[in-house]
């Protein structure tokens, strides 16, 4: 099972950092449905549910029927079996949201440093 932490950030973290965060995102005490998480977090999860329905989210428990979610951040685990089709789904679904990616199994941590008063015309 392969182990992925995507959160938003403007900076990009150390894998020691971003432990941290999945540890903040484990432990978070008062998580939200999906439609309160902040607009990249919220699009992340919403599109991987369409495009990648084999990679599960962790959820922290459900309200109302409602699954709900860290607002620090989500883990998302892939199956090996599935790991070439989905990993670049989720890793270009968070990228596309602007999210960090920590992958915990080789401890590598991926994120975009940007000023966002900068826009890049395509």
């Amino acid at each position: 099972m392969i182990e992925i932490i995507c959160w938003y950030e403007t900076s990009v973290s150390s894998a020691a950092q971003a432990e941290e965060r999945y540890e903040r995102i484990l432990e978070d005490a008062s998580p939200v449905p999906v439609r309160d998480l902040d607009g990249p977090l919220r699009a992340f999860v919403s599109r991987l549910r369409e495009e990648a329905p084999d990679a599960r989210v962790l959820e922290l428990g459900r309200a109302g029927g409602e699954r709900l979610y860290s607002r620090h951040g989500v883990a998302v685990t892939i199956p090996d079996e599935l790991a070439k089709p989905l990993y670049g789904i989720v890793s270009d679904l968070a990228i596309g949201q602007n999210l960090s990616i920590y992958d915990r199994e080789d401890g590598y941590v991926i994120g975009l440093e940007h000023d966002p008063d900068i826009v890049i015309d395509e």
